[in-house]
């Protein structure tokens, strides 16, 4: 079974992440874990450095969650892209890694109170 994650490091793709680890587990999946850096509007030194910083951070998060998958013995590769999250995000599903399953958590720094965090 394959599964992609959108991944970037937040409290809720780690939370994604170990949901998946664990209803998943016994199907010896391999998990893709997909981050995407978004272009700086312009070109200007500022927001290239912020760029580069946003993409040592993603690199980073995706260090960790592989190291994660790695520690629950789950095979695991890794995707870093360039450009608009969800565009990128439907280019890799579609044109790379053509998951049977795709996980893409809430973008909040709240808890989500639903069903599924329950």
């Amino acid at each position: 079974m394959k599964i992609m994650i959108a991944y970037d490091g937040s409290r809720n793709a780690r939370l994604a992440l170990a949901q998946t680890i664990t209803m998943f587990r016994d199907l010896k999946p391999v998990i893709t874990l997909v981050a995407v850096a978004e272009n700086p509007r312009d070109i200007t030194s500022g927001n290239e450095d912020m760029f580069q910083e946003e993409l040592n951070d993603l690199k980073k998060h995706i260090a960790e969650a592989m190291e994660v998958c790695e520690q629950e013995q789950i095979s695991v590769e890794n995707m870093l892209l360039e450009g608009d999250a969800r565009k990128m995000l439907l280019f890799a599903a579609e044109k790379k890694v053509h998951p049977d399953m795709l996980v893409i958590a809430r973008h909040s720094h709240e808890p989500d109170g639903g069903f599924i965090a329950r």
